[in-house]
């Protein structure tokens, strides 16, 4: 009805005159709707009413709501205004609903929330249960949505349900999700005397069974232990994923749930009570396994083994399934095993597939004092090493490091595509995979390990890093050499382990040496695999009077330097005798007594001698007398034994030296052999003549050279005899013979083993004399196109500072009879 409507139908019919602002219009306007009595004297206002009588989604909605980013209409103009209320602040809105219950002065801006709230004053089975749990099989309702939402919890696994009743005893963390709980807890705190005790009249009436209880409840669960066991309900379940486990005993269903923990975090309650034993399990029937390990071997229950492993050549079998399907992974490569044991320390992330390797790995965690110690029975056999381990495993690995590092099998490798990167060390391994990572994900570690020394920043996050960082601070003399090469024969060391790998590189062939320092000069191409090589050639671009000039002249009162070293050598021969002027640039070491069939001819000897070098007009002559393309060593001329590793070592020592360059054969003779003047003590024939004596100590079967000089037949060595007017007779003192015809001559061309000396081996004595021993001797070999070249070994060791003495032969003393006649021309003697 309009307003007009119900001021009038409150008004007495009197007071109507009093008030002529008020409609007297008759209202011939009238609903027709059923039941419907509505009339009024407006045809817009019946048409509006009747829309009230359409069904709610056909009223049109004109009433709008303004409020930004609300799209509220009604077709109420009333409802409008009631819902633009909703966009006040809450303390705003005006609580025109109210309460009316006896001292109840609740107040509601809501209609609905007056509605609910007063059925909270009927009684507690009167109210209307509308909140209604939506679990599968669950009936549970209530008439307040919170009590609602905290029974929904209850359907949570327990482990994630909410304890938000916590106890606020002193020292007691006890937390739980139900409040009767946390009650029932609390009475634990009282004083034994003070907590309630309520009393049990609920009695079991099984025969014998005298259990009673306050509580109902629980005198039916107890009933249900008097059945048997396959018609107790089961209704405590497990609620791990995929797991149907279920018992009637809630005790029951709290151990089984520790099985889904990790091995290492389930309680161990299970402990073996023999004398001495600490050992404990989570499983009683592993600890009735374990007890049988203390009897006699003879009372050991014996299980059949019927499960057997069938991989080939294996004989394992077992009384468990389970252990066989365990054992068949140990047949599977390294990489596929399953790695099942993984460490649970904190930003460990070891894993294995032996349960044992684990346990032995978790020590590793514990403080070195508490690491449990078993006897170091396995140790190493190797000369002057003291490694002993509780492993023999480990005792294995580590004798491997006592190889060659060539030697060591590799069995880490990289899985990096296209990357071969292997390694003896798994710790090697985990650290070049990081390589493969984007920088800003390689692992970074803090480096706490600063240097103290003055003026230096290094800082690391590895103390053995610092420790050697800190011996590049020593003097050089005194920094420990702990990088050695592993080569034959080669005994260099170093404290920096770049240096060992450059210094590994001159044992290649010079060709296969990496030429990695290149020079940066414009239109230059060298390139070189020795750094120091580089930056004196870089020299060379500069100007001519900027070059270094390191090459000074040691002579007495002469000041030349120059920047080329060959300049210098140059030099150095001006202040030789004239003489001596005319022999080329090759340093002289020696030179024989003047006697009247001698005439001042001097022998020289070079270091950088080539191992093979003939006459021009017998070079054809070789090639087809030796078509052969294999390389043969004579070692029954010297006896050297008939083992294999000894005849090996040779070999190889032999194909190393041929493979040297110039420079480098220099400096393996230099670092072997040395000169210096004879004391006439043996014979005094050579007092005051040159001799070699061991640079350092000398090995056994050790080569120390080869013995350098120009190679000739004995036409080719008579014709040239013939060309320069002279006749020799014989050989001369600085020959050997090779094989039949053929022989080398190293006078003036050889190295420093043309002047060990010679001791008559083969007569007892001379003129009554003590003659020395020989411990060293000459071994032919022949390379792959059947060059004959000569080398000389160590028959024994052969201590630093000891003279070389050989036997040449019966044929080398007849000849030291003879005369050999020379050209009285020095230019032929050239």
């Amino acid at each position: 009805m309009s307003i007009y409507q119900q001021v009038e139908s409150h008004l007495p019919a009197q007071s109507l005159q009093a008030h002529p602002a008020v409609s007297t219009k008759r209202k011939v306007h009238k609903c027709d709707h059923d039941q419907c009595d509505y009339s009024t004297d407006k045809k817009s206002h019946l048409k509006t009413h009747q829309q009230t009588h359409l069904p709610a989604d056909q009223r049109p909605k004109v009433h709008k709501c303004d409020h930004d980013q609300c799209d509220y209409s009604t077709d109420r103009k009333g409802d409008l205004k009631t819902h633009q209320q909703t966009h006040l602040p809450a303390d705003q809105r005006p609580k025109v609903h109210k309460c009316d219950h006896d001292q109840c002065d609740y107040s509601t801006d809501k209609k609905s929330h007056l509605k609910t709230h007063q059925q909270t004053h009927l009684p507690a089975d009167q109210r209307p249960k509308v909140h209604k749990c939506d679990h599968d099989q669950c009936d549970y309702s209530t008439d307040k949505k919170s009590h609602l939402k905290t029974h929904q919890q209850t359907h949570l696994p327990a482990d994630q349900r909410p304890k938000v009743h916590k106890c606020d005893h002193d020292q007691c963390d006890y937390s739980t999700d139900k409040k009767s709980n946390l009650k029932t807890h609390q009475q634990t705190h009282l004083p034994a005397d003070q907590r309630p005790q309520r009393p049990k009249v609920h009695k079991c009436d099984h025969d014998q069974c005298d259990y009673s209880t306050d509580r109902k409840g629980d005198l039916k669960t107890h009933q249900q232990t008097h059945l048997p066991a396959d018609q107790r309900p089961k209704v405590h379940k497990c609620d791990h994923d995929q797991c149907d486990y279920s018992t009637d005993k809630k005790s029951h269903l709290k151990t089984h749930q520790q099985t889904h923990l990790p091995a290492d975090q389930r309680p161990k309650v299970h402990k073996c009570d023999h004398d001495q034993c600490d050992y404990s399990t989570d499983k009683k029937s592993n600890l009735k396994t374990h007890q049988q390990t203390h009897l006699p071997a003879d009372q050991r229950p014996q299980r059949p083994k019927v499960h057997k492993c069938d991989h080939d050549q294996c004989d394992y079998s077992t009384d468990r399934k389970g252990d066989l399907k365990t054992h068949q992974q140990t047949h599977l490569p390294a990489d596929q095993r399953p790695k099942v044991h993984k460490c649970d320390h904190d930003q460990c992330d070891y894993s294995t597939d032996r349960k044992g390797d684990l346990k032995t790995h978790q020590q590793t965690h514990l403080p070195a004092d508490q690491r449990p110690q078993r006897p170091k029975v396995h140790k190493c056999d190797h000369d002057q090493c003291d490694y002993s381990t509780e492993y023999k495993q480990n005792l294995k690995t580590h004798q491997q490091t006592h190889l060659p590092a060539d030697q060591r099998p590799k069995v880490h490798k990289c899985d990096h595509d296209q990357c071969d990167y292997s390694t003896d060390k798994k710790s090697n391994l985990k650290t070049h995979q990081q390589t493969h990572l984007p920088a800003d994900q390689r692992p970074q570690r803090p480096k706490v390990h600063k240097c103290d020394h003055d003026q230096c920043d290094y800082s690391t996050d590895k103390k053995s890093h610092l420790k050697t960082h800190q011996q590049t601070h020593l003097p050089a003399d005194q920094r420990p050499k702990v990088h050695k090469c592993d080569h034959d024969q080669c005994d260099y060391s170093t404290d920096k382990k770049s240096n060992l790998k450059t210094h590994q590189q001159t044992h290649l062939p010079a060709d296969q040496r990496p030429k990695v320092h290149k020079c940066d000069h414009d239109q230059c191409d060298y390139s070189t695999d020795r750094k120091g090589d580089l930056k004196t050639h870089q020299q060379t671009h500069l100007p001519a009077d900027q070059r270094p000039k390191v090459h000074k002249c040691d002579h007495d009162q002469c000041d030349y330097s120059t920047d080329k070293k060959s300049h210098l050598k140059t030099h150095q021969q001006t202040h030789l005798p004239a003489e001596a002027n005319k022999i080329d640039d090759v340093e002289i070491i020696k030179q024989e007594p003047v006697c009247n069939y001698w005439f001042n001819v001097k022998h020289r000897t070079d270091n950088r001698a080539p191992l093979w070098a003939a006459e021009s007009s017998i070079k054809q002559e070789f090639t087809e007398l030796e078509p052969n393309k294999k390389t043969r060593t004579y070692f029954s001329q010297i006896g050297i034994p008939k083992n294999d590793g000894v005849r090996s070592r040779i070999n190889q020592a032999i194909s190393y030296y041929k493979c040297l360059n110039h420079e480098d054969r220099e400096r393996y003779l230099n670092e072997r052999l040395s000169v210096q003047k004879h004391d006439g003590s043996i014979f005094s024939e050579l007092k005051d003549q040159d001799e070699v004596i061991a640079n350092r100590d000398l090995a056994q079967w050790e080569i120390l050279g080869h013995y350098a000089g120009k190679h000739y037949t004995d036409d080719s060595y008579s014709n040239g005899a013939n060309s320069m007017g002279t006749i020799l007779t014989n050989i001369d003192r600085y020959s050997f013979n090779t094989t039949q015809g053929q022989f080398i001559s190293g006078f003036r061309s050889g190295n420093v083993t043309t002047l060990i000396n010679a001791c008559k081996t083969y007569s007892e004595s001379e003129n009554g004399r003590n003659l020395p021993e020989q411990n060293v001797s000459y071994m032919r070999h022949t390379d792959e196109q059947g060059k004959w070249i000569v080398f000389i070994i160590a028959l024994k060791d052969i201590k630093a500072g000891v003279r070389l003495w050989t036997d040449y032969g019966k044929q080398y003393w007849e000849s030291m009879g003879s005369t050999i006649e020379i050209s009285d021309n020095e230019d032929d003697a050239e």
